[in-house]
């Protein structure tokens, strides 16, 4: 168990992973790591990390291709959109592990709005 990230599928037929994050570390903090795993699954396709710990709520999703080796971060893009199903997988997960929040960069008024949101 990783304690920087959690991965979830997102959709099989999509090939797209969520990473979620645990706490206030940046994309940079494991982007290793979870390349390691992704390696070792022999995994292909869009990678979307949800980085509403460390960047906030108006930053908080972006998307990059992994190749089956590497991250190819040229195609890193910023979404201000996401699909449905990721926003109910990552209300789902923080619902669980509201206690993250603490370790968060969000400000007090943030965090309030997002509980707000999870408890929607």
């Amino acid at each position: 168990m990783n304690t920087l990230f959690e991965i979830s599928i997102i959709n099989s037929f999509d090939n797209k992973v969520l990473v979620l994050s645990k706490g206030a570390n940046t994309m940079s903090d494991y982007i290793s790591d979870i390349a390691k795993l992704l390696n070792e699954k022999s995994y292909q396709g869009e990678v979307i990390f949800d980085l509403i710990l460390s960047n906030g709520i108006d930053d908080r999703y972006y998307g990059v291709n992994f190749n089956g080796n590497s991250f190819d971060l040229i195609t890193l893009n910023r979404y201000t959109n996401v699909s449905s199903e990721i926003l109910r997988q990552s209300k789902l997960y923080y619902k669980e592990h509201i206690k993250l929040l603490r370790s968060s960069n969000l400000s007090i008024y943030q965090r309030k709005q997002f509980i707000k949101f999870l408890r929607e």
